[in-house]
């Protein structure tokens, strides 16, 4: 954490074991902010406030999530303001700026874009990865891309069946890479030319023979997916970007804005709620996200 003694003296005052770990969380995402321009949170003005959001929005950050982040930020400036050290005034950045902020920055990604993408990257397993998400595999629970086999894809239906018994419609392509993955037993490391031995049936595979695909690997490489196209690249960004790809084909067939929302609320409900997991009705969906539909 930057200004870390600081910061632990703030996190000493918190009774409660979740909210110390969650703003624990946050104190460490926003270190390499705090870092970068060489202050304290106490210390950041409100153009330095919205150039974080900028950041976060371009990294495919959630309105709730920046949302969460404004409001330890405010708290312990507040602290800060109470200790009297010197808290720069920055004025409060209301949900409002956040939400403009989000619709200005947020870099979600085309079907086209995100094949080509795929397209960039060397092993089936990593391609398989980006693309999972953008048609709602590991949306709902990232269970469902560790307990994946290649028994598990149906390319003349064109369908994946997941261990919890959802079956989705996706591309040839997905299957196609999906049993590929699964088939293959080395990894390929750019960064230094080696190749490793993959161990395990499942479309991800551990490098090691005593371990088990966990989430904790799927953020690993998801990582290694960013580093190797140079961008970053997250499961909300990604799931976030196919959720709006499919909003927008029930748009092709909509003339007006009445006929546009009435057949948007039935698609959303049938399908991407379904497909994804959305914990929000159509009309949130919309006032959070419709200027990018």
């Amino acid at each position: 954490m930057y200004n870390e003694e600081f910061k632990k003296e703030y996190l000493q005052l918190i009774a409660n074991t979740n909210t110390l770990e969650q703003r624990k969380n946050v104190f460490h995402i926003l270190e390499k902010y705090e870092e970068f321009i060489g202050k304290d949170l106490y210390e950041f003005t409100r153009e330095d406030l919205l150039e974080l959001l900028q950041k976060l929005a371009i990294n495919g950050e959630s309105y709730d999530s920046m949302i969460r982040k404004r409001a330890v930020i405010n708290d312990y400036r507040e602290w800060c303001a109470q200790k009297q050290h010197v808290v720069v005034d920055a004025a409060n950045i209301d949900s409002k700026t956040i939400r403009e902020v989000i619709e200005q920055n947020s870099r979600y990604l085309t079907e086209v874009e995100i094949m080509s993408l795929a397209q960039k990257l060397e092993n089936s397993c990593d391609k398989f990865l980006l693309l999972a998400p953008f048609y709602g595999i590991g949306a709902k629970d990232k269970t469902e891309l560790l307990k994946l086999t290649a028994a598990d894809f149906d390319l003349n239906s064109e369908s994946i069946t997941l261990y919890n018994g959802r079956t989705l419609k996706v591309p040839s392509h997905l299957c196609t890479l999906g049993i590929e993955s699964a088939n293959t037993y080395e990894r390929f490391n750019r960064q230094d030319g080696r190749r490793f031995p993959l161990h395990g049936d499942g479309v991800i595979k551990a490098v090691r023979a005593d371990a088990l695909a966990s989430r904790f690997l799927l953020k690993r490489r998801m990582d290694d997916i960013s580093l190797a196209l140079e961008q970053d690249i997250t499961f909300y960004k990604i799931t976030m970007s196919g959720v709006l790809h499919y909003t927008k084909l029930s748009m092709a067939v909509a003339h007006t804005n009445q006929i546009r929302e009435i057949y948007l609320s039935e698609f959303f409900e049938q399908n991407v709620k379904e497909r994804y997991g959305i914990h929000m009705a159509c009309r949130t969906f919309l006032q959070k996200y419709g200027v990018l539909v």
